[in-house]
């Protein structure tokens, strides 16, 4: 049940997991770092333990991913919700794979750690430019009508700042095309 309610996050932003609490994915815009670098939109994954209401749209998910009638859908799912809550009280908590780690504390509320790495897909970009600082373009965007010119930057990836490695897969190209011809012309004969 763990990858169907990750799968379930990841598509809708949020799923609600009864007796326990809701999972939300909260994404921090992209921003300009430091004076040339360029933050890529970073996304979280956030716990509130409020009263998990009943979400049709999920157990309409369920149903469809199990193969299963929804009645047997949502059956499974409150089963697996009402085994998870018993299992939180335990030390070591409950490991949602993707997720992260929910713990029960002695006062009765939920601890939640997300797992490092959410969705940790893009690097951040060097802004390379000889007259254009960061300060200014926000400066100028934020006092006047008119756009700032972006023409003089050019965006490059951290990684991609290496002269790229010369790829030579022509000539294996070359050398299997000989090699059928000459396949060709002895069957030939």
């Amino acid at each position: 049940m763990y990858p169907l309610v990750y799968k379930y996050l990841v598509l809708h932003k949020k799923v609600s997991v009864p007796g326990v609490g809701n999972f939300l994915i909260d994404s921090v815009p992209a921003h300009i770092a430091g004076e040339q670098l360029l933050q890529p939109t970073v996304s979280h994954i956030q716990f509130k333990p409020e009263t998990a209401l009943a979400d049709k749209n999920f157990y309409e998910f369920l149903a469809a991913e199990m193969h299963v009638e929804e009645i047997d859908a949502i059956k499974q799912f409150h089963e697996f919700a009402y085994e998870l809550k018993g299992n939180i009280g335990y030390a070591d908590g409950v490991q949602f794979p993707g997720i992260g780690t929910l713990r029960k504390q002695p006062s009765g509320s939920f601890l939640f750690e997300e797992e490092s790495g959410f969705v940790d897909f893009y690097r951040p970009i060097k802004i390379a430019a000889a007259t254009v600082e960061a300060d200014a373009i926000v400066h100028k965007h934020t006092t006047t009508d008119t756009e700032p010119d972006f023409s003089n930057i050019e965006l490059t990836p951290v990684d991609a700042l290496e002269e790229p490695k010369k790829d030579y897969w022509w000539v294996y190209a070359l050398a299997l095309a000989a090699i059928g011809i000459a396949a060709i012309v002895y069957k030939m004969q």
